[in-house]
């Protein structure tokens, strides 16, 4: 079955502090001018450290992190899906 998610908040703001809290070692903090840096100075490349690293930080997720969202599944209030009502499931005609 197929579904859709959404990054808890609270997941989102740990990562991004601990993104931008190794950011300062990096050449990036200092003041260079870089496509990964916003006005302000906010670095906003995606990893601190080493591809790999990334790679193994994100190949799974943590379930408590994410919300699921079931996709193609009608809601209470979106009735039954189309061409159920052949095959028995929808309301008698």
């Amino acid at each position: 079955s197929r579904v859709s998610l959404d990054v808890r908040p609270e997941a989102f703001r740990r990562d991004s502090q601990r993104t931008q809290r190794l950011m300062t070692t990096t050449a990036w903090a200092g003041s260079c001018r870089s496509w990964y840096k916003t006005a302000t100075g906010r670095i906003t490349n995606n990893w601190p450290t080493w591809t790999l690293r990334y790679w193994l930080d994100t190949i799974r997720l943590r379930r408590d992190d994410v919300v699921l969202h079931p996709v193609g599944v009608p809601g209470p209030d979106q009735g039954v899906a189309s061409g159920a009502e052949h095959h028995g499931a929808g309301p008698a005609s």
